[in-house]
């Protein structure tokens, strides 16, 4: 394992100049809320869902969706929804009128349930509806959406809080090649990737935190020459 700072580019080998204590790497060793097998059923011609549940202890509930169009004929499958066992909420990603996204955010407790509602400008054209696949990482309030076949790519993250999804982590989605990544000491997301310049091949390195901060919404990267990582892995095991 090696660290690079991505300030200067400087390349660290030794665990005891690491930023804070060594921990398990990547997503698959992060733990997961495992999502509910949710069974979503339309009211007709009304902006209200039954969902059910026999996989959790809040069992059969009745949600509105604010916003939701009533006017066409709809199917259970459009609805993408994931569950944070941390906040105790459903989430529902649903079309609203005028081509907008609605977001609700309701409660699994409390009866009548309880809702928020927001909108947002993010796109969820590509997102998997009604899908079980969809990986919580509450400890970073992140959540990953699976994508709809054949688009080089398996899942969408986002980070979310109490009431809505603020925004795609763009960092975590790597399309064809590259490497992917987060570190929860510091709560960033990670990529490498790789680009010819000049007959060399560096690898590109960006970072981007996952904070519910407005100003730490951007990305940084560095690029390495590949021959020095290749020999920071050499020093390191020799």
């Amino acid at each position: 394992m090696i660290e690079v700072n991505l300030d200067n580019g400087d390349i660290r080998t030794r665990p005891e100049t690491f930023l804070g204590t060594i921990i398990k790497e990547g997503l698959d060793e992060l733990t997961m809320t495992k999502q509910p097998d949710l069974k979503i059923k339309f009211r007709e011609g009304r902006p209200r869902i039954n969902v059910n549940s026999n996989s959790t202890s809040f069992g059969i509930s009745t949600y509105w969706l604010r916003g939701l169009k009533t006017n066409i004929e709809r199917y259970d499958d459009e609805i993408v929804s994931f569950y944070s066992e941390e906040k105790r909420r459903l989430f529902f990603i649903y079309e609203i009128e005028n081509n907008k996204t609605g977001i609700a955010s309701c409660g699994v407790d409390e009866r009548p349930r309880q809702c928020d509602y927001t909108t947002t400008n993010l796109n969820f054209d590509s997102i998997e509806q009604n899908s079980s696949s969809n990986e919580v990482l509450d400890s970073l309030n992140l959540v990953g959406l699976k994508v709809k076949c054949c688009l080089c790519v398996d899942k969408y993250y986002y980070e979310f809080d109490q009431k809505t999804i603020l925004r795609k982590v763009s960092t975590l989605t790597s399309i064809g090649y590259g490497t992917t990544g987060l570190d929860p000491r510091n709560g960033y997301a990670y990529k490498v990737s790789e680009r010819h310049f000049e007959g060399d091949v560096v690898a590109v390195i960006q970072a981007e935190p996952i904070s519910g901060s407005d100003e730490a919404t951007f990305a940084e990267s560095t690029e390495i020459d590949t021959q020095y990582l290749r020999a920071a892995f050499t020093d390191q095991n020799p």
